[in-house]
């Protein structure tokens, strides 16, 4: 049987430590979503359109980060969190290999190319998403 978590107020199970969902009768745990980091140069345009299809389109667990405005450390603790790490440019994937190494075998690459949107959930930013059919990229 389940208690209550005192720290965030929530019910958890104590055996699995999972956060749990009580529906009439005992604390079930809940499905746990897949947590993706999505990593671009400055974190404010591709990563953040990216990470946003991912909440709330797919219901994923997503966050967005810079590449250059981050230290190693904050990377580290990001890529520690993610199950899934997706970059957007070959040169993000290649400075992962240089930086990053212990983190590639959950990196990839998704080609979205160059920021020429300068704008977050651009129109043509979510066509070019849609062109390389992020569905197939997350089951494949």
């Amino acid at each position: 049987m389940g208690g209550k978590d005192y720290l965030s107020g929530g019910p958890y199970d104590p055996v699995s430590g999972e956060e749990a969902l009580v529906v009439a009768g005992p604390i079930r745990p809940l499905m746990r979503k897949p947590k993706y980091l999505v990593l671009c140069t400055g974190g404010t345009v591709r990563s953040t359109t990216v990470a946003h299809i991912l909440k709330y389109e797919y219901e994923y667990d997503a966050l967005a980060a810079s590449l250059e405005r981050n230290t190693i450390a904050t990377l580290h603790m990001l890529c520690g969190w993610a199950d899934h790490i997706i970059v957007v440019e070959d040169k993000h994937l290649e400075q992962m290999q240089r930086e990053l190494p212990q983190y590639l075998s959950k990196t990839r690459l998704f080609p979205i190319g160059k920021d020429i949107w300068r704008m977050s959930l651009h129109p043509d930013l979510l066509k070019r998403i849609e062109e390389l059919d992020l569905d197939t990229f997350l089951i494949s």
